[in-house]
């Protein structure tokens, strides 16, 4: 693959990641998802509350943002430990570990997802066919 493609390829990845990070603040709508203004302040947050979801989202959010991935990864399953009926963090789990190279892991919990009828299963069913069309052009 030529280093223009893969430029590109990371560029939407990206892209559609935030998309999915937007998807989350308007479900969210009500909650505040600025509490912490930096990682430092999240850090600072979990080490008196480890079960802080702001605060692992914001550093879900920066880690995304940085491209950190594996650590972006890392958080969001904390997230799902202490939500786990979230449907959009799972969602966002999913197309973050798709990002980071774990496909089969992700086109996992999109399965699982896409067996709701609400917006949540129709992206999930989007990003089965996005992952599973991507496969099969590598």
């Amino acid at each position: 693959m030529s280093k223009r493609k893969k430029i590109f390829l990371a560029a939407a990845a990206t892209a559609l990641i935030m998309f999915v990070f937007l998807a989350v603040i308007i479900h969210k709508g009500a909650q505040s998802f600025d509490q912490y203004a930096t990682p430092k302040e999240s850090f600072a947050a979990l080490k008196s509350n480890p079960n802080d979801l702001m605060a692992h989202r914001e550093l879900a959010d920066f880690y995304t943002t940085q491209r950190q991935y594996e650590k972006a990864v890392t958080e969001l399953r904390k997230i799902r430990n202490l939500s786990p009926d979230d449907r959009f963090n799972q969602l966002q789990l999913g197309n973050t570990l798709a990002v980071a190279g774990h496909k089969e892991e992700a086109m996992e919990i999109f399965t699982q997802l896409s067996k709701g009828d609400d917006k949540v299963a129709s992206y999930a069913k989007q990003y089965i066919s996005k992952y599973s069309n991507a496969a099969s052009k590598t």
